[in-house]
């Protein structure tokens, strides 16, 4: 097996795995006391030990599982993705955290937060499991035909926050996002262009392909599509004036 092949290999291993054991979690979680969610709801600086932090994302994961409100959820889910950034032992356990949201929350809203979550993991880059997974996370999500549009957008713009923090994941997330721009739907089209916009405006060496790829889109139908679409190709062009590209109405 080539070291490709068992990147792929450990990339479904691990979404496999992450699945699994949100499958067999099913303790029942109690209910949190408003208080409590109000303390939580407020997104306090992160805590600077270790342990501290690994404590906060277990009251948090109980918390986006519970029978909190929607935005207490969504609260609790970004604040599970900065501890899985900000503390490269807990990245596993936040992203298992996030998976379970994605898989079994009913709020589009909240499941579109842990979305945006998993760009956060990603954009760690492949170093880890939890960068590939969240990575790979993402492609499943905005090829879902069938899921809520909030939830295939944040997918979208997650990917490009992953590709514009790193380099390393540009270069696996840029072709998806450059397929979704025919997607169906003006929303994650329109989503999809931005994500590309950024990270070309974070690694300039994709300047000259995302251009070409989302000025087919100037002329969309949808109107928001076209805006988005100029709005970033004028914006890539000013800051790359070697692409010599013609006046953008």
């Amino acid at each position: 097996m080539n070291a490709l092949s068992k990147k792929i290999a450990l990339t479904a291993l691990a979404l496999s795995t992450a699945f699994a054991a949100a499958a067999q979690d099913t303790a029942p979680v109690p209910a949190t006391p408003p208080a409590a969610d109000a303390a939580v709801t407020a997104l306090p600086p992160l805590p600077a030990d270790a342990k501290e932090a690994r404590q906060l994302l277990h009251r948090l994961r109980a918390q986006s599982q519970g029978v909190s409100a929607p935005a207490v959820r969504i609260d609790a889910a970004t604040t599970i993705a900065r501890l899985g950034v900000a503390f490269p032992e807990l990245h596993e356990a936040a992203y298992m955290a996030l998976a379970r949201v994605v898989s079994h929350d009913k709020d589009a809203t909240v499941r579109a937060a842990a979305a945006t979550g998993f760009g956060e993991l990603a954009g760690v880059g492949r170093r880890t499991v939890s960068g590939a997974a969240s990575e790979a996370m993402l492609r499943v999500l905005i090829l879902d035909k069938g899921a809520p549009v909030e939830l295939r957008e944040s997918a979208a713009e997650a990917m490009g926050t992953a590709g514009s923090r790193s380099i390393d994941q540009a270069r696996y997330v840029a072709d998806h996002l450059i397929y979704v721009l025919n997607d169906s739907d003006p929303v994650v089209r329109a989503a999809a262009v931005d994500a590309l916009g950024r990270i070309a405006e974070a690694h300039d060496s994709y300047a000259y392909d995302v251009v070409n790829k989302i000025g087919l889109l100037m002329n969309d139908h949808d109107a928001a599509v076209s805006t988005t679409a100029k709005t970033n190709a004028r914006t890539l062009c000013t800051a790359n004036p070697e692409l010599n590209c013609p006046p953008i109405p």
